[in-house]
């Protein structure tokens, strides 16, 4: 593999070719803030929110790190005066669009934003993260982008309640800002922002609904087989108290039998 040396934050350091500079930073132990990066998911770089400077041939250009690749010598600063400045505006923008939500009140405390566009009231800052897992690596495609512009927004398809969700609840896991709910109401599993609802099984100790009948399913055709089905089909809550009754007279014996 063709490597290249580049400079980031004064460090030298030799790198792959292609290898992106968020990855490098990672690498060297540099923190660069992200909104819409996760390592399992291919970069998207909507947030903006880690952008770096770089310079080539004495030019500098502004670019995010999660997404651009390293090509030949360069020189990278993160965090300098110019960086902080952007990534303070980023933060101002976000601000104005949802408020001081999740991962964006973390970084705009760090940064100490001073807000001078209003504080918003959405739920969503379309980063894409949710979208992009929910196709990548579940492979289902139950949450989308619709519409256009400033009337952008995540949803269902057609804005319909979604056939293929499994609810398995990857899209609220993922999510920097807290927008996607995932509430288990009695026999269902609802997420309200996807118009999804899923009915519930129950587990087989305390006969709890606890998980829905499509990802128990989904988990049936990944694994290829159903010998390791009961797992699954027993709560965490069960899972804990089975655990202990198991250890308790094994350590009350000091690991005697």
């Amino acid at each position: 593999m063709k490597s290249v040396e580049i400079i980031i934050d004064g460090i030298k350091k030799i790198v792959p070719k292609r290898i992106t500079i968020l990855k490098i930073a990672q690498d060297v132990g540099i923190e660069i803030p992200t909104l819409c990066y996760h390592s399992a998911i291919e970069p998207y770089g909507a947030c903006r929110l880690c952008i770096v400077e770089i310079e080539r041939n004495g030019r500098k250009r502004y670019v995010t790190a999660c997404n651009f690749p390293v090509e030949d010598e360069i020189k990278i600063e993160t965090n300098n005066e110019n960086v902080v400045k952007i990534r303070k505006l980023i933060l101002e923008l976000l601000i104005a669009k949802v408020g001081y939500k999740g991962k964006v009140k973390e970084y705009a405390e760090k940064y100490e934003v001073e807000p001078r566009f209003g504080i918003g009231n959405d739920d969503c800052i379309l980063c894409g993260l949710c979208v992009n897992v929910c196709k990548e690596i579940i492979g289902v495609s139950a949450i989308s982008f619709s519409q256009r512009g400033i009337e952008r927004k995540v949803s269902s398809p057609f804005e319909k309640e979604p056939t293929n969700c499994i609810g398995c609840g990857a899209c609220s896991f993922v999510c920097p800002v807290d927008a996607i709910k995932v509430e288990d109401i009695k026999n269902e599993r609802i997420i309200k922002k996807i118009n999804a609802k899923l009915e519930l099984e129950k587990c087989k100790i305390c006969q709890k609904p606890f998980i829905p009948k499509k990802l128990i399913e989904y988990i049936k055709n990944k694994l290829g087989a159903n010998v390791l089905l009961d797992i699954f089909l027993i709560c965490n809550e069960c899972k804990g108290k089975n655990y202990v009754d198991k250890l308790l007279p094994f350590s009350l014996t000091g690991g005697k039998k």
